[in-house]
């Protein structure tokens, strides 16, 4: 959402806005897919000792008793996550192509090349970085389900910060040094 909200007449005012309908949206979204699952549950056992391996799994097939409409269902989802780890890695690309052009990074240089249109080093980094981080899946299972949940509350953090932050700081050339949005970056 940032990376792009430069592209808006005005980004100061519209780009936080844009975020924090996101934000809503999903929420209240995410809530009414969680209470059509639960309504959906018919032994919670049967879900959670599943030999699917996927409890989501186990509510569709109690709900429609059918293993091919199972079987559409998870595909249709399948399809759809299938995409999602490619739009986030253009999406962070992108948004460390707005920093190093802005040398908020370190290796700015490195971040703003681009070919084919895309920031070349931004891809490889948020690739590996995805790699790296999907290793701990091969540890405990403690390991892994910390750094989702951990993952979960910093990206809801980093969001709920700077959108108030860039909603009520403007800077300016004479804006105080002591407001912390403008001294990060000095861009505002």
């Amino acid at each position: 959402m940032y990376h792009v909200s430069e592209e808006m007449p005005n980004a100061k005012r519209d780009g936080p806005t844009a975020a924090n309908w996101t934000i809503i949206l999903s929420g209240v979204s995410s809530w009414i897919i969680v209470v059509a699952l639960l309504f959906g549950v018919r032994d919670i056992e049967r879900v959670l000792g599943t030999s699917y391996g996927l409890g989501f799994a186990q509510i569709v097939l109690d709900a429609t008793g059918s293993k091919a409409a199972t079987t559409i269902l998870l595909l249709i989802l399948l399809i759809i996550f299938s995409n999602a780890p490619r739009a986030n890695c253009i999406g962070v690309s992108r948004i460390l192509l707005a920093f190093g052009r802005d040398e908020m990074i370190p290796f700015a240089d490195w971040f703003t090349v681009v070919k084919l249109g895309e920031p070349i080093w931004g891809i490889v980094l948020s690739v590996v970085v995805a790699l790296v981080v999907g290793l701990v899946q091969f540890g405990p299972a403690a390991a892994f389900n910390s750094l989702l949940g951990g993952s979960t509350i910093f990206s809801f953090v980093s969001y709920s910060e700077s959108s108030p932050c860039s909603r009520t700081c403007i800077c300016s050339p004479q804006q105080s040094p002591a407001c912390a949005c403008c001294s990060a970056g000095g861009r505002g």
